[in-house]
């Protein structure tokens, strides 16, 4: 694992990469305390190592470019040519090019403000990870040259199980659509932001059958239809619904109730702001597994529903509620085994109700 510029001069990190010719697995970091872009490595020393592993490291199955620049198109040909072997590949907040130059900013010289745009030609870099035979992690976290026509072509990737693209808000229901139908069945983890999709694409994922974990971010239009389907993923055990505000409280109750949700262990309805005690004693009854739940900013459920939930769920370990408002905490003296309780922004809750839970 090299992290940020401690190892030393790019020179010798390429003169090491080349003598571990049967290196598997490599990471390059960004230092978290390194949080803006112009701190991120230059992009001219990215390519110098990924040229190097290229040439030299051809049984490299994981690779991990984090926090840095962008690859470009080139970069990651130069990787499916010398590192076809590779089966993770997580370029989390690094991300790719569509071609080889960086998006530069100018001046509009009529509103004064900075515009955004390219000083060279576009190439989708996705159709390239066709050429990953093996591969069957992908992380694009935050990578904003993905576009609809990009994830069609990832759909391509015949052993894809796991795809972050979080963060990403301008995939259309066409794309997930085409996706779902050629890679669905393999799919076993998604992360995807939902913020530009619909139930025309979330009244599929039913289809996805093998999934264990999805997460979705900003689901502001999943509506009853998607979220019955995605009741109908047996063997999900992590489900994460942010921001489901279109959700009405029979939804969830219909989900959950009638839906094969039973083997969660960890659920996640923040700001799913219409969920009420109804909901809530659905999910108390239909998934005792539960090991981790989180309520946060959902101001319907009240003490009546998360002493269900304490009583059904034995197994819980992890309960955030910041932001309920709702909340007295009389369900408090049941609790037994929690390892973290969240109760940020909960004023109703007494002092003294705390400090007989922690004695």
């Amino acid at each position: 694992c090299l992290v940020g510029d401690a190892i030393g001069e790019t020179s010798s990190v390429v003169n090491l990469i080349s003598r571990c010719s049967n290196l598997s697995e490599i990471s390059f970091l960004l230092p978290p305390s390194i949080s803006s872009r112009a701190g991120r490595h230059d992009h001219a020393d990215i390519s110098y190592l990924i040229l190097a592993l290229s040439n030299s490291c051809h049984q490299l199955k994981h690779l991990e470019v984090q926090g840095c620049l962008p690859l470009t198109y080139t970069d990651l040909s130069e990787l499916s040519t010398g590192c076809s072997k590779l089966e993770t590949i997580n370029l989390d907040m690094t991300g790719c090019l569509n071609g080889d130059v960086h998006k530069i900013l100018w001046m509009d010289p009529i509103v004064g403000e900075p515009m955004e745009g390219s000083n060279g030609v576009s190439l989708p870099f996705s159709v390239l990870f066709g050429k990953f035979k093996k591969l069957t992690c992908l992380n694009l976290f935050e990578c904003g040259d993905l576009h609809s026509e990009g994830l069609e072509f990832i759909a391509d990737c015949d052993n894809l199980e796991r795809l972050n693209i979080d963060a990403i808000d301008n995939l259309s229901d066409k794309s997930v659509n085409r996706f779902i139908e050629l890679r669905g069945k393999k799919m076993k983890k998604l992360w995807i932001d939902g913020e530009s999709l619909s139930d025309e694409s979330f009244g599929n994922f039913k289809k996805m059958t093998n999934l264990e974990l999805l997460s979705v971010s900003f689901a502001d239009s999943l509506g009853a239809l998607g979220l019955a389907s995605i009741s109908k993923l047996a063997k999900l055990e992590w489900l994460k619904l942010r921001r489901g505000e279109d959700l009405e409280p029979v939804d969830f109750i219909t989900a959950f109730s009638f839906g094969k949700l039973e083997k969660l262990i960890h659920l996640d309805l923040s700001q799913c702001s219409k969920i009420d005690d109804t909901g809530i004693i659905a999910v108390a009854k239909h998934c005792p597994r539960l090991g981790t739940l989180s309520l946060e900013w959902c101001c319907e459920i009240t003490d009546v529903g998360l002493a269900c939930i304490v009583s059904e769920c034995k197994y819980l370990l992890n309960l955030n509620l910041c932001g309920g408002f709702g909340l007295l905490g009389n369900f408090l003296p049941s609790i037994n085994q929690l390892q973290l309780l969240d109760l940020e922004q909960c004023p109703d809750v007494q002092l003294a109700v705390l400090e007989d839970l922690v004695r």
